[in-house]
């Protein structure tokens, strides 16, 4: 038995998890969130038990303390009396962060979040860890409730993968920005970069990123990194990072 779950924490990642553990008909015990105005809307919209105060988490087995990484302390210091297992979701934060709680653990989800986007939970791989090896196999069991693919993984080695997430997804998803901008400059859609898109992630895991990477730099084409070069002259973040993988790519290859 899972007991009781409760969930710190309104953003993406709490409440796709909420929605996630609903739809397996496993129903939160209660959400908590530190805006007591936002405590009805946020009812509403999930159709759980919200509250204001930290301490109805007190009465949880399992607490999932899903807020930023710069406030999980914070949480943690104010549920040290807690004697269930608490978690956190961070990718790059030890399971010290929750001290001074003794059963704690990481449940890190390795997938991008966003509001009202549907996850595949079967393809999503779940990183946990714990203090001891009895929360570790109840964490498993709980883990697998929602996650496919389950990794036992340590902190250093989450730390990485972590690092490795926010060069593979959060940077790629800036460069898709600068180049969303550049298009909508000429009126022209980013559903024309679709098939160029796949295809690059496709090369990838079908060989590796190093092989798959074509383009003017790969070529030492310095013509035609002139001419970008040119017409980013007047954006000079941009430039700047066009500058910076150029001569990364020039150096590597």
């Amino acid at each position: 038995m899972l007991g009781k779950i409760g969930i710190a924490g309104a953003g993406n990642l709490a409440c796709v998890l909420c929605k996630a553990l609903i739809n397996k008909e496993i129903s939160p015990y209660c959400i908590y969130i530190r805006d007591k105005f936002k405590v009805d809307d946020l009812a509403r919209e999930l159709g759980v038990r919200v509250v204001s105060d930290i301490n109805e988490l007190m009465d949880c087995d399992i607490v999932i303390v899903a807020v930023k990484d710069d406030a999980i302390e914070e949480v943690a210091a104010k549920l040290s009396g807690f004697h269930g297992l608490l978690l956190h979701t961070s990718g790059i934060k030890s399971m010290d962060a929750l001290l001074p709680v003794e059963r704690r653990g990481v449940f890190y989800p390795l997938q991008t979040f966003s509001k009202g986007k549907k996850i595949d939970y079967r393809t999503t791989p779940i990183l946990i860890n714990c203090v001891t090896s009895e929360d570790l196999s109840l964490l498993k069991d709980f883990a697998s409730v929602l996650f496919a693919t389950v990794y036992h993984c340590d902190d250093e080695k989450r730390k990485k993968i972590h690092l490795a997430a926010v060069f593979m997804c959060n940077f790629v998803d800036v460069m898709m920005g600068i180049g969303t901008d550049l298009l909508n400059a000429e009126n022209l859609s980013l559903a024309l970069m679709k098939p160029l898109v796949m295809e690059t992630m496709d090369k990838i895991f079908m060989t590796n990123p190093h092989d798959a990477l074509t383009g003017p730099a790969r070529r030492k084409d310095f013509g035609t990194i002139a001419m970008h070069r040119e017409m980013l002259k007047n954006s000079h973040d941009e430039l700047e990072i066009y500058d910076i993988l150029t001569d990364y790519i020039l150096k590597r290859f």
